[in-house]
C-alpha cells in the first residue's frame, strides 16, 4: 500500500513534490520542476499559474544574490519550455529502446544544473566583483558556492542611499506645496472676475484690455505671472470636462484632438466666448486621463462581489496599422500588395448596373408564394413544432439583432407571418466565425433563388444545409444560453448529429465530426453543471454520484469531453459516463457546499447547500457572446483615444458602463442622471 502510494505521488525522472524551493544556492532545474508540479498537480493549478507561482520563489532567490534577472515572462516560458522538454520524454516513457534511455539520462544530467533566469549582460551589469564571481561559479556543474547572509555594510549603504533619495522627494513636495501656496489668490480671482467682465462689456476695446494688463504685469513680478496664468489654464480645463463629458467621448471613441474642435464649436455655439476660456489639447487629454481613472476606480468600489466570478480568456488577432504607404517603406507596401481580399457581394448589389424598370420586373416576387418556393415535403412532420418555437421565442428580448431576424425568416420559410411581418435585409457581412451569418444568407438564398441561376448541385447543397438548420441547429442554437442544461443539451445534440446519419451521411458526418471538438460542457469539471438540471431523472442523478466516487479522473484532465476514451456507442450514453472523481473540483472552484449530494436526489432541492448552488450556477454564463463583445470593445479601443496600458484598461472599464446604463441615445435614455 504505502508502495502504491509513492509510486503515484513520484514524478517521473524528477522524484517527489516540493511545495517551496529550500536551500542556500540558485534553484536547480530539478527544485523547480519539483516545485512546478506541486502547484500543477497537488493545487490544480494551470501550467501558466503554477509557472508564475515558481518563477517568484525564484526571484526571491535571484534578488538575495543580487544578481539581476530577465523579465518574468521570458523566465516563464524558459519553465514553460523545460517542462515540455520533461513532457515529451513521458510521453515515450513506455519505450525501451536505447534512444529513449539515452535521451532520459540526458534530462537527468541536466537536472542538478542552474535554472539560469539571469539578464543577458549580467555580468556586465553586476558591479561588484564577488557577485560576478558567485554567477560564474553556480553556472558550473554541481553550482559551488552558496548565498551568505546580508552584508551589513553594503545594507547600510543602501539604506543611508534610500533614506536620502526619500528626503529629496520630500524637499521637492514641500517646495511644490510652498510655490502653491504662495500663489496670489486674489489675483486668480481678480483675472477671472476682468475676464467675466470684459467679455460681456459692450464697449469693451483693445486699448482697454492692453491697460489692465499692464497693470497686472505693474504688480507682480515675471516668474509669478507665469505661475498664475497656468493656474487659471488648469482651473478652466478642469471644470471644463466633467465626468459625464469625459466618459461620453470616450464612447464615442474621440480622440483628445476631435475632443478640442467639438468642444471649442459647441462652446461657441452656445454662446459662449471661448477666448476667455482655456481650452488646448494637452489640457483636454489631462482632464479626460483624471476623470477616466477616477471613474474606473468608482467603477471598482461599487462591484458587489457576490460568489466566484469567471474569467473568460480570448484572443484576437488585430489588423496591423499601415503607415505611410510610400517607396520608401517598403515592407508595408509590399503587405498591402500582397493581401487577398475577397468580397462577398450581396445580391442587389447586382442590380445596380440595370435600369430601373428591369430591376423592379426581375425582383418582384410576391411575398404570399415564399413559402411555396421551398420545398416542405422534407420537414411536413416538424413544421407546427418549429413554428410553435420560433414563435414563442420571438416573445423573448434576444441580446442581438440577427438572433430575432433569424427566428423571423425561420417564420417566413416555413410559410407563417412574422409579428412585424414579412420583410427582408440586406445580407450583412459573411464571416467563418460567424455561423449565424451563415444561417442568414442560406435561408435568403433558398427563398430567393428564383431569381438566379443555381446549378443542380448547388440547390441540392443549399437545401441540405437549410434542412439541417431547422431540424437540428436553431433549437440548439437558442438552449445555449442555459447554463444547467449546457450538458444535456449538448450530450442531446451529439445524439442528434448522430441519429441524423439516417436522413443525411454527409452532413451528418461532417457536423458530428465537428461538434466532437467542442464538447466543453461535458468534460470532467463542467459536467457538474447537471447535478442543477431539473431536466435530468432522479434516477441518472443517481447514478451521477455513484460515478463521482468511482469513476477516477485523468492526473490531467482534459478541458472538453472526449468520447473516444468512453469506448461506448453514442446513443448509449449518458450524464454519468462523463462524471469522475475530477467533477468534486467544479464545486470546491465555486464554492459549493456538496452536502445535499448525501441524500436522494428527490430532496435536493429542499437543501440549503443544493439552493446556495443553483443560485450561483444560474447566474452562470456559458455562451461566447460576452467574449466577442469583449473582443470588438478591445478592436475598437485598442490604438484610439491612448496607448498607455494602464488608460487603456480604465478607458474599456468606462465604456462598458457607460453602454450599460446608456443602452441607446432616445432622449429618455440620455437625459438619465450620471451617477457613476
Amino acid at each position: 500500500m504505502l508502495k502504491a502510494t509513492r509510486s503515484n505521488t513520484k514524478i517521473y525522472l524528477i522524484g517527489s513534490k516540493k511545495s517551496e524551493i529550500l536551500g542556500s544556492k540558485l534553484p536547480c532545474n530539478r527544485q523547480v520542476l519539483s516545485t512546478f508540479f506541486y502547484y500543477h498537480r497537488t493545487l490544480r493549478k494551470t501550467i501558466r499559474d503554477s509557472s508564475r507561482a515558481v518563477i517568484k520563489e525564484v526571484k526571491t532567490f535571484w534578488s538575495k544574490a543580487r544578481i539581476p534577472i530577465r523579465e518574468e515572462q521570458h523566465a516563464i516560458a524558459k519553465l514553460e519550455k523545460l517542462h515540455g522538454s520533461w513532457n515529451l520524454l513521458k510521453k515515450s516513457s513506455k519505450r525501451k529502446s536505447a534512444t529513449q534511455r539515452l535521451k532520459e539520462q540526458n534530462f537527468i544530467d541536466t537536472l542538478e544544473d542552474l535554472f539560469d533566469i539571469a539578464h543577458a549582460d549580467a555580468l556586465t551589469l553586476i558591479k561588484i566583483e564577488e557577485d560576478r564571481n558567485f554567477l560564474i561559479a553556480q553556472r558550473e556543474k554541481k553550482r559551488r558556492g552558496c548565498i551568505m547572509g546580508r552584508d551589513k555594510v553594503l545594507h547600510l549603504k543602501e539604506c543611508k542611499a534610500e533614506k536620502r533619495k526619500k528626503e529629496y522627494q520630500l524637499r521637492c513636495e514641500r517646495e511644490e506645496q510652498r510655490k502653491y501656496t504662495n500663489s496670489s489668490s486674489e489675483f486668480v480671482s481678480d483675472v477671472l472676475r476682468t475676464s467675466t467682465d470684459l467679455g460681456s462689456d459692450s464697449s469693451y476695446n483693445s486699448d482697454n484690455n492692453f491697460s489692465i494688463s499692464s497693470n497686472y504685469n505693474k504688480q507682480m513680478p515675471e516668474k509669478e505671472k507665469v505661475q498664475k496664468r497656468k493656474k487659471v489654464r488648469g482651473t478652466g480645463s478642469t471644470s471644463l470636462i466633467t465626468p459625464h463629458l469625459a466618459a461620453t467621448l470616450d464612447r464615442a471613441n474621440i480622440s483628445d484632438r476631435k475632443a478640442t474642435f467639438i468642444v471649442t464649436a459647441t462652446l461657441q455655439s452656445l454662446g459662449q466666448n471661448v477666448a476667455n476660456i482655456p481650452l488646448s489639447r494637452s489640457s483636454l487629454r489631462r482632464a479626460r486621463q483624471n476623470a477616466r481613472a477616477k471613474l474606473s476606480t468608482n467603477i471598482k468600489n461599487n462591484l458587489q462581489a457576490q460568489g466566484p466570478f469567471i474569467v473568460h480568456w480570448d484572443g484576437k488577432l488585430l489588423h496591423p496599422t499601415i503607415k505611410n504607404v510610400t517607396d520608401s517603406s517598403s515592407n508595408d507596401e509590399d503587405f498591402a500588395k500582397d493581401q487577398d481580399f475577397k468580397w462577398s457581394y450581396p445580391l442587389q448589389n447586382e442590380q445596380k448596373k440595370q435600369k430601373p424598370e428591369e430591376k423592379s420586373s426581375q425582383m418582384r416576387v410576391p411575398l404570399t408564394n415564399i413559402a411555396k418556393i421551398a420545398d416542405m415535403t422534407a420537414i411536413q412532420d416538424e413544421i407546427q413544432g418549429v413554428l410553435e418555437f420560433a414563435e414563442k421565442q420571438l416573445e423573448v428580448i434576444q441580446p442581438r439583432e440577427d438572433y430575432r431576424e433569424i427566428l423571423e425568416l425561420l417564420i417566413i420559410f416555413l410559410g407563417g407571418t412574422p409579428p412585424r411581418g414579412v420583410r427582408f435585409r440586406s445580407p450583412g457581412a459573411l464571416h467563418h466565425a460567424r455561423w449565424m451569418a451563415k444561417i442568414l444568407y442560406s435561408l435568403k438564398l433558398w427563398m430567393f433563388r428564383g431569381q438566379f441561376k443555381l446549378t443542380l448541385q448547388e440547390e441540392k447543397a443549399l437545401k441540405d444545409i437549410c434542412i439541417f438548420i431547422i431540424r437540428i441547429y436553431l433549437k440548439n442554437w437558442f438552449g445555449a444560453p442555459l447554463p444547467i442544461q449546457a450538458p444535456r443539451n449538448d450530450l442531446k445534440l451529439l445524439k442528434q448529429l448522430k441519429e441524423y446519419e439516417e436522413k443525411n451521411l454527409t452532413v451528418s458526418q461532417i457536423a458530428l465530426e465537428k461538434w466532437k471538438r467542442h464538447l466543453w460542457y461535458l468534460s470532467d469539471h463542467l459536467v457538474a453543471l447537471a447535478f442543477f438540471d431539473m431536466g435530468i431523472s432522479p434516477e441518472e442523478k443517481e447514478r451521477m454520484v455513484i460515478a463521482l466516487h468511482e469513476n477516477q479522473g485523468e492526473a490531467e484532465p482534459s478541458k472538453r469531453a472526449n468520447i473516444i476514451n468512453l469506448q461506448k456507442p453514442i446513443n448509449g450514453m449518458t450524464i454519468a459516463n462523463f462524471v469522475t472523481t475530477n467533477t468534486v473540483f467544479f464545486f470546491r472552484n465555486l464554492g459549493i457546499d456538496m452536502e445535499f449530494l448525501q441524500m436522494k436526489p428527490e430532496k435536493w432541492a429542499m437543501q440549503k447547500s443544493y439552493q446556495d448552488g443553483l443560485e450561483i450556477v444560474k447566474n452562470l454564463r456559458v455562451v461566447n457572446d460576452n467574449a466577442e463583445r469583449g473582443v470588438a470593445l478591445i478592436e475598437a479601443y485598442s490604438s484610439t483615444i491612448t496607448k498607455n496600458e494602464e488608460q487603456k484598461q480604465c478607458l474599456l472599464q468606462v465604456v462598458q458602463e457607460h453602454r450599460q446604463r446608456y443602452p441607446d441615445c432616445n432622449k429618455k435614455t440620455i437625459v438619465k442622471p450620471f451617477d457613476f
